[in-house]
């Protein structure tokens, strides 16, 4: 690698990393792992008002911008994401943010735990949360398998 690259690399996504919240537990669509134009991250982060990884947040690195979802306000804590693809036979017909993004969030003032579904173009706000009638334990990590 040439270092000339790699720092212009690392001056290109400056603006980004002063955006961007802390995060852990990064999902990405797998169609496009591979791909060198990937183009979206999504992750659990500390939101604003946060202490812990209480958030979910969407990287876009084409636009060096994210979106941040919380709920935090109401004691909820959103755990990491799983991404799920739109089922297409051919890829290219549909765009890498076109999916699911699944979460368990945990509220605790109902010490429950809750299902948050997102559309994974626009994480602004869940498709649908459904809320479960007991805690289940935090998950280190999820995987979403086709069959």
């Amino acid at each position: 690698i040439n270092s000339g690259d790699f720092e212009l690399s690392l001056n290109y996504y400056s603006d980004l990393n002063n955006k961007i919240e802390a995060f852990e537990l990064p999902e990405v669509n797998n169609n496009y792992i591979t791909s060198p134009n990937m183009r979206y991250l999504y992750t659990n982060s500390i939101s604003e008002n946060g202490l812990f990884l209480d958030s979910l947040q969407k990287i876009d690195f084409k636009t060096n911008s994210n979106q941040v979802y919380t709920d935090i306000d109401n004691g909820i804590y959103l755990y990491s994401p799983l991404f799920i693809p739109f089922d297409a036979s051919d890829i290219s017909l549909i765009g890498e943010d076109s999916g699911f993004i699944i979460c368990y969030g945990y509220n605790i003032n109902k010490h429950n735990s809750l299902i948050y579904i997102f559309d994974a173009s626009d994480i602004s706000m869940p498709m649908t949360i459904m809320e479960l009638p007991v805690h289940v334990p935090i998950l280190f990590h999820g995987a979403f398998v086709k069959e």
